[in-house]
């Protein structure tokens, strides 16, 4: 039997996701640790000392003025850490594109119950790269002229382009075709896609927040026992160790969020092209 390609709703979707994460979890969870996870702990550490550093320094203006008068420059480490973590966002966004080309490579498969090996699964990712990468940035950027000349056109075409780079890889096309593709898809659904966006990133956020739960507890019960423990200087060792749960948060997140993309990207072919018509032809065919 083919799998179910009816049109669904967004929580459909999700639950979705998150059985095709499940029922091929080590696979996808090792090749996000392997691709993703490297930068993300990167990109994690950063952001943790960069934000925690203006916290410590905006808590010790005192220190920060004997600092000055003695010679010393209080926003040295800060503005270091602000230069590198520029290169490091850009691979890491790199490394996001490679993941997302690789999974969105291997998800028919995975969807008819086939088991991709974690090599199969890495490599495959090298296949529609390139073309994944285009049409990534090639929306980016239609997308940033819109909101330039007014917000309302750049989220409109946030909307619209936003399978452009997914159909790159799913249907083996180029950018061109990929954008229209896109526009195809998505027309008549805005709202809902719109709806899907904003429900997929509050999810993404809460399951987030779980991973980093034990950094969000402590900072927590710090400001409840002192107001100003915001502020307060943070050991080095507690630093790495929330650069280490937001990079364990990334990682183990991101996929389930591509998968929900995969799974609009479904719904949106059931309602526009009768891919389940289609699915349930060949079961028929298959059957008789």
């Amino acid at each position: 039997m083919s799998p179910d390609f009816r049109p669904r709703g967004i929580g459909a979707i999700a639950d979705g996701a998150i059985e095709l994460y499940r029922a091929n979890f080590r696979t996808i969870a090792l090749s996000s640790f392997i691709i993703l996870f490297p930068f993300a702990l990167a990109v994690g550490l950063f952001q943790t000392f960069y934000l925690r550093g203006i916290l410590e320094f905006i808590g010790s203006i005192e220190q920060m003025t004997k600092s000055q008068s003695a010679g010393g420059n209080p926003f040295g480490s800060i503005s270091l850490l602000s230069l590198l973590s520029t290169p490091v966002t850009y691979l890491f966004a790199f490394a996001k594109a490679y993941f997302a080309s690789a999974l969105y490579n291997a998800a028919p498969a995975m969807l008819h119950g086939e088991r991709v090996g974690l090599r199969e699964f890495i490599t495959g990712g090298r296949r529609r790269l390139l073309a994944f990468v285009l049409a990534a940035v090639a929306a980016y950027i239609v997308t940033q002229v819109g909101y330039m000349l007014l917000l309302v056109p750049g989220i409109i075409l946030y909307v619209r382009l936003s399978l452009a780079a997914l159909t790159s890889v799913t249907e083996d096309v180029n950018v061109d075709v990929a954008f229209r593709r896109s526009w195809t898809l998505t027309q008549g659904s805005f709202w809902r896609i719109a709806g899907f966006i904003i429900a997929v990133g509050l999810l993404t956020y809460a399951l987030e927040s779980v991973v980093n739960s034990p950094a969000i507890i402590r900072q927590i019960w710090d400001s409840a026992q002192n107001p100003n423990a915001v502020f307060a200087e943070v050991s080095v060792w507690w630093k790495t160790a929330e650069g280490l749960l937001t990079g364990a948060a990334v990682s183990l997140v991101t996929p389930f969020v591509y998968l929900c993309w995969y799974g609009l990207y479904l719904d949106l072919r059931a309602r526009r092209d009768g891919m389940d018509l289609h699915a349930r032809a060949l079961d028929l065919v298959s059957g008789s």
